[in-house]
């Protein structure tokens, strides 16, 4: 009870919780192509230790860094640390320079038994009633880090990082002052460049990757396996798909949404053939498809959108679905105008996703959060 509230007092960020959601999310034998590069081998065995993968908005960086971390977790016993930092561009009020090592700190925890540098400081800001310092936490962390033989640190999505006061350029640095034990691996959009030399690998949807997570989409979709007659409807999907996915998961995510609402099978090819490499086209269709829908849902998706897309911090679910019942004049809520969870993401077309674990409720991707800006 004392080592989880140690924990908890640690880091406000619990990176686990989104591991396991991604993770979760993520196609079977997706991802293996990476495992398999001569770069991450490199990386993993210690030749190189920084690796940077860069790749365009929805190429499926953060899935890939997830899918790193599984990998880890498995391979390597409890004498190697590991830590992943999820940066969200939702998050940047507390993805601070201090919570984002506090984070890591927490994670090498998981490996390792508290020491008493970590119960010292806690008894200490707790009879004070205040937070470490950065200074403290990045020389406790610097402490705990030499109790691991090596260790792994993976960042996803760097450029999501806040740039105000310089805080990914200083949490940046943080990271690089824990070599050469550390093995740092970074996820970020190509137009962030790394200021020291890296080993550089690009992130693109690959094929195989893509087959796979079209034929996954149809296997838990009963209404595309009753429209596919033939196999040969399935080749045309996947042809399709990946033709129009410009090297993005995202893409293939978006279109195989909107041909899982076809009603009929000409409705299907008809939306087959007017699949668009383009994201901004594709938002723009699945708000068109939001639109066509009848009004009280077309008004509810919309509201829904508003309020993810507005909120200061991630709602949960039930905070969105108080949120929505919220009427004017009135002083409480009533448990019976509560929308349901399952309408509330169907009428909204793909373009919000529920976390299992921890009920909340984001944008598919933060591109979707910059086009309803």
């Amino acid at each position: 009870e004392e080592r989880q509230k140690i924990l908890d007092w640690v880091s406000p960020i619990n990176f686990f919780a989104r591991q396991d959601e991604i993770f979760s999310k993520r196609q079977a034998d997706t991802g293996t192509w990476l495992l398999e590069n001569d770069d991450f081998k490199k990386w993993k065995s210690g030749e190189e230790k920084m690796l940077w993968c860069s790749g365009i908005p929805g190429a499926g960086k953060t899935v890939l860094a997830a899918t790193v971390m599984h990998h880890l977790r498995k391979e390597f016993i409890r004498d190697v640390g590991l830590a992943i930092v999820y940066c969200n561009y939702k998050d940047q009020e507390i993805q601070t320079p201090v919570n984002l090592l506090s984070g890591i700190l927490r994670q090498l925890y998981d490996r390792i038994s508290l020491s008493e540098n970590i119960k010292s400081l806690y008894r200490q800001h707790i009879e004070r009633k205040t937070r470490p310092t950065i200074s403290e936490i990045s020389e406790l962390l610097s402490a705990e880090m030499k109790r691991f033989s090596k260790i792994f640190v993976i960042v996803d999505a760097l450029d999501e990082c806040p740039e105000k006061d310089h805080c990914r350029g200083f949490f940046f640095n943080q990271l690089q002052a824990f070599q050469p034990t550390t093995h740092l691996m970074i996820t970020s959009r190509p137009e962030i460049a790394p200021t020291v030399e890296f080993r550089r690998l690009e992130i693109v949807a690959s094929k195989a990757d893509l087959d796979r997570y079209i034929d996954g989409r149809i296997f838990i979709s009963s209404r595309l396996k009753d429209l596919l007659h033939e196999e040969e409807d399935r080749r045309r999907i996947k042809e399709a798909v990946t033709e129009n996915t410009d090297g993005m998961f995202l893409l293939a995510q978006i279109h195989m949404t909107s041909l899982a609402t076809a009603i009929s099978r000409k409705e299907l090819l008809e939306t087959l053939s007017n699949l668009t490499k383009d994201l901004g086209t594709a938002y723009e269709k699945t708000l068109e498809r939001i639109d066509n829908q009848e009004p009280p849902e077309r008004t509810l998706a919309w509201r829904v959108l508003g309020w993810i897309s507005h909120a200061l911090r991630p709602l949960s679910m039930r905070e969105l679905q108080e949120a929505l019942a919220i009427e004017q004049g009135s002083t409480s809520i009533e448990e019976d105008a509560l929308v349901n969870a399952n309408i509330i993401t169907s009428v909204c077309a793909g373009l919000i996703i529920l976390d299992g674990n921890t009920q909340i409720v984001r944008l598919v991707h933060y591109t979707a959060q910059q086009y309803l800006e």
